[in-house]
């Protein structure tokens, strides 16, 4: 099987639509998280991806979902760790506001939870980690460490960097993760 894979789209609903011009439909789709924040139109980019994989394609979950859904639990402990890394732009977003509209924290995460209650649950329910016979799909990378890379959490699924980087895979399998980066089996 063939795979057309898309990383770290960050809300850019123009990048996201030239990048779908050079899918050929016939492989499968699989998006890496990090569909959201920063860019300026996360709704556009939810909707579209949502409807894909009503078709077929998968997503899996990135830092930035992983992010949205802590807030979104949370919001009085993480609003501002989501706003230091672009989630207002995704707040206003969903909202219907300009960009730059002014957000408090807690009340918009309610209202969130209820105006975009669709796009909440199809992040809510995006898998951390997909493997095939030959390929492991993951956003961040996974703890090569372990006797067992299934146990990586999925916090480190999302966030992990240098651990993984620098560690010998042994998986038997090729690593897809972040910016169509790939780590060989060794």
């Amino acid at each position: 099987m063939n795979y057309f894979v898309i990383g770290d789209v960050h809300g850019k609903a123009t990048m996201l639509e030239n990048l779908l011009k050079k899918w050929d439909k016939k492989s499968q789709l699989i998006f890496l998280g990090d569909l959201i924040d920063r860019g300026e139109d996360s709704l556009s980019v939810l909707k579209r991806v949502k409807k894909l994989t009503e078709e077929g394609a998968i997503c899996i979950s990135g830092n930035h979902e992983y992010m949205f859904l802590s807030w979104l639990d949370n919001p009085q402990k993480y609003y501002d760790h989501y706003r230091r890394n672009g989630g207002d732009t995704t707040i206003n977003s969903l909202l219907g506001r300009p960009l730059n509209a002014s957000v408090d924290g807690i009340e918009d995460a309610q209202r969130i939870e209820i105006e975009a209650a669709d796009l909440v649950a199809f992040i809510r329910q995006m898998p951390f980690v997909v493997e095939t016979d030959t390929y492991i799909f993951v956003h961040a990378g996974l703890d090569l460490s372990l006797d067992n890379w299934r146990e990586t959490t999925n916090y480190q699924k999302v966030w992990i960097r240098q651990p993984f980087h620098q560690a010998h895979n042994s998986t038997g399998k090729t690593i897809i993760f972040g910016d169509y980066l790939t780590k060989q089996p060794n």
